[in-house]
């Protein structure tokens, strides 16, 4: 019915999954057999030098890598306010157990895991709203949405003062850069990695 009504089959959600994934995913062979037959895509292109962009500065664009551990945190930044350290079963397997820590400092926030599987360490979730770190393509806290734009694009979506961009997407994660605005200045940027 909605194909008929002329949707776009190629739309994409806020995780870029289009109907076709999805209805893949969950093994609804009419569905992707419609949805074929209607032009739709598995994967849509997006414009190259934009994801690259986002991608790059997912990886570099804050000054502390995302493979550092806790201690390394701190060693650079200082004593945190508080450190909380919890186990959580793998979502993969649940026999092994992985460690997180949330280390909160007056301006900055992280959340670590330490993956025991593959003896690292690594950074899901950091939030900063102190213009201490020089971010790249001048894109930090303070910068005017207009260059936030004008720098990566049009967001994925927009939900209240939040910007969303999707950095990078594999089989089990995904990665959102999150920048608040406030009064048209980014006041805060997020980068979250959510595992799928």
């Amino acid at each position: 019915m909605l194909i008929n009504a002329g949707a776009d089959v190629n739309l994409q959600d806020h995780r870029s999954n289009t109907a076709l994934i999805l209805a893949s995913s969950g093994s609804h062979t009419k569905i992707v057999e419609l949805l074929i037959e209607a032009g739709a895509k598995e994967f849509v292109d997006v414009d190259e030098n934009y994801q690259e962009k986002i991608d790059k500065y997912l990886s570099d664009g804050f000054p502390l890598s995302y493979k550092i551990s806790v201690n390394d945190l701190v060693q650079i930044l200082g004593e945190p306010v508080q450190i909380d350290e919890r186990d959580e079963e793998s979502i993969h397997n649940p026999e092994i157990i992985n460690k997180f820590y949330r280390i909160t400092y007056d301006d900055k926030f992280f959340e670590i895991a330490y993956l025991t599987n593959s003896d690292r360490y690594f950074t899901i979730y950091k939030k900063i709203s102190s213009n201490e770190f020089e971010c790249m393509y001048d894109i930090s806290i303070g910068t005017s949405k207009d260059n936030l734009i004008k720098t990566f694009g049009e967001p994925e979506y927009i939900e209240d003062n939040r910007y969303i961009y999707i950095a990078q997407m594999g089989d089990l994660y995904t990665v959102e850069l999150t920048f608040e605005v406030v009064n048209d200045y980014i006041s805060t940027i997020i980068w979250y990695t959510s595992l799928d």
